[in-house]
């Protein structure tokens, strides 16, 4: 496929792709209800790759996982693998933490989930069915994400929202924007959410813009949100204050999260952590 053959170019070019195709993770149309979170919370369970992971009860067990990788192995280029063997099941509500060292396959990883790669072997399946067996439109209708370096629109707020999100209502988006923190900066803002933000939303800070991905990705209905080190650059306060959000959120909704992240301070407040190794 022509995917495939991207996968010997640049670096740069491979960022430029997944930008492109950051606003086609998030489309208006669902896969369908989702069960309620978990209500049992432990300490995060560790998983280092390859392994397989392990669930706290014999009902998480017995279900058919949300998203399931079984010796899933990828490489850019031959000979130079990022991951090898990894397996993991996660369940309905099991919120899940990606951690690892910088090269250890994370973005990798969140990009096969999204279907921007195939992986070179093994499977990876959707409520039980393979990827390749999906039908058009499935991993976009099921997993909402935008990640770091995605493109944001040089109009405002309120027109990234109509861009990515056009279903979402104004108390959707008020409520988006203050979940991810953002309700002061809006509020400082010289016409608040219709501000205009500059070219690639230049006029943000690097914490506000990631606040800000974060903002638009949450504020859909698709069983699972994917964020990308949705902390970074953030002071302590308001990085606890924006986790706390998001799980309350997840917690009300019944939808799944799935964060990759560095700040292993965070790793508490999941229920599983999968631990990529070089």
């Amino acid at each position: 496929t022509l995917l495939v053959e991207f996968r010997t170019l640049p670096e740069a070019v491979r960022q430029g792709r997944r930008s492109l195709l950051a606003a086609h993770f998030l489309p208006e149309r669902q896969i369908g209800e989702t069960a309620a979170t978990d209500e049992k919370a432990g300490e995060p369970e560790r998983i280092p790759a390859p392994a397989q992971a392990s669930f706290r009860n014999a009902d998480a067990a017995s279900q058919t996982p949300l998203l399931e990788a079984q010796d899933l192995s990828f490489s850019y280029r031959k000979g130079q693998g990022v991951l090898q063997g990894l397996s993991f099941r996660i369940a309905r509500g099991q919120h899940t933490a990606i951690v690892g060292a910088s090269g250890a396959g994370k973005t990798t990883l969140a990009e096969l989930l999204l279907g921007v790669w195939p992986p070179d072997s093994g499977t990876l399946r959707l409520c039980g069915t393979p990827y390749h067996e999906l039908p058009a439109g499935a991993i976009q209708q099921a997993i909402a994400a935008l990640p770091q370096g995605s493109v944001l629109f040089a109009g405002s707020i309120r027109e990234n929202f109509a861009r990515y999100r056009p279903a979402c209502k104004e108390e959707d988006i008020r409520a988006a924007l203050s979940d991810a923190q953002l309700s002061e900066v809006v509020a400082a803002l010289p016409q608040g959410i219709d501000t205009p933000l500059g070219e690639d939303a230049c006029f943000l800070s690097g914490g506000q813009r990631g606040r800000l991905l974060t903002a638009i990705a949450i504020a859909g209905k698709e069983p699972v949100i994917l964020l990308d080190e949705p902390t970074c650059g953030l002071d302590q306060k308001t990085a606890a204050a924006l986790m706390a959000a998001l799980f309350a959120r997840v917690q009300e909704t019944g939808q799944t999260l799935l964060t990759i992240t560095h700040e292993r301070t965070l790793l508490h407040h999941f229920q599983q952590t999968i631990e990529l190794r070089k």
